[in-house]
């Protein structure tokens, strides 16, 4: 296989990879459901087998995305995107770059547009290291806040240039900020369905 074969499949392995862990199912499972031979599947997914045109065109389906998106190194993933100034909710397809995407796929995704730039959000319920969070205050409005110390007594977050000290018992945690992209770019960036 040529370079460019090579990256092919490891895209597309990739792909279905994450949807082989993201619906839990078994190699012999997702054959059944694209009625195609659990072999050739498997030769695809050990990076052993270049598939033929027709065959990218039954994952694509299943994957609802082009040939082009499945053959592409860049994830992608559908959410819902709200309007920071409304409640309107709208889908997008956000595109990124991530090699250890795999471990947050069992969470919700869900998007916050501010600006010109999408805030992608998954959602958690407890503090476990720094970064940016989405956390629900008395009046039940969510605000985001940088976190930049986690202990088991103590959370120290900056707001407004000044560090605060939170209990981790009276924390409400809605969701931590996974990745902010612009709606469009030249790598990671987000488009409307």
């Amino acid at each position: 296989m040529s370079e460019q074969e090579i990256s092919i499949v490891n895209n597309i392995a990739n792909k279905l990879e994450f949807i082989l862990y993201k619906d839990k199912l078994t190699v012999l499972a997702l054959s059944r459901l694209l009625k195609i031979d659990k072999q050739l599947l498997y030769r695809i997914i050990k990076r052993e087998h270049i598939p033929n045109m027709s065959f990218l065109e039954v994952i694509a389906n299943y994957l609802n995305c082009t040939v082009i998106e499945l053959i592409d190194k860049k994830f992608f993933l559908d959410v819902n995107v709200f309007n920071n100034n409304s409640n309107i909710q709208e889908k997008y397809r956000i595109y990124f770059y991530d090699e250890n995407f795999m471990h947050l796929t069992d969470n919700e995704f869900f998007g916050i547009i501010e600006d010109k730039v999408i805030k992608i959000f998954y959602k958690i319920d407890k503090i476990s290291n720094d970064g940016h969070y989405l956390l629900l205050e008395d009046d039940n409005k969510l605000k985001e806040i940088n976190i930049i110390s986690v202990g088991t007594n103590l959370i120290i977050a900056l707001v407004n240039n000044e560090e605060i000290r939170l209990s981790p018992n009276k924390v409400l945690v809605s969701a931590r900020l996974y990745k902010t992209l612009s709606i469009i770019q030249s790598e990671e960036y987000a488009v409307k369905n």
